[in-house]
């Protein structure tokens, strides 16, 4: 007699020490990722589900630094988003921020090591009141607003 899986999709067995989770892959989910090893061995571990005009993304496992890049540049793509600079140095995080007449960028450099990086827009830096154009320098530890 075969047991029937809930609604959710998960039926959860526990015996003694050991946890077996079954998922129920939908019709319309495209597996990304399979795990390779053990008793789950060829299950879905990062899926993606088109509805509509949306996507939905689980991820049933844990991944290192390389496999969440390349998971959330899938998702950005698939939402349409893309980066505000390209080839952001590492420990840089850049934000902007819109309020219908005007945009300021926000540069951190959360980094020990001065970083020099070319920007896709000119402004005024409103942190030191200098023109930037095209390029910005930050020391470390430095921050940076620019209205565009």
């Amino acid at each position: 007699m075969a047991k029937s899986v809930p609604p959710n999709g998960i039926d959860v067995k526990q015996s003694r020490k050991t946890l077996r989770v079954t998922f129920r892959i939908a019709e319309r989910e495209i597996r990304l990722l399979s795990y390779e090893q053990d008793y789950y061995a060829g299950s879905p571990a990062i899926t993606q589900n088109r509805f509509g005009k949306g996507n939905a993304f689980y991820a049933g496992t844990v991944s290192d630094a390389s496999g969440m890049n390349w998971l959330m540049e899938i998702v950005c793509e698939s939402a349409g988003i893309k980066p505000i600079v390209s080839d952001t140095p590492t420990g840089v995080e850049i934000l902007k921020r819109v309020d219908g007449n005007s945009s300021w960028l926000f540069v951190l450099n959360y980094s020990s090591n001065t970083i020099s990086m070319r920007l896709e827009t000119d402004g005024s830096d409103l942190l030191t009141g200098m023109e930037v154009k095209n390029y910005i320098e930050l020391e470390p530890s430095g921050v940076a607003i620019i209205q565009e």
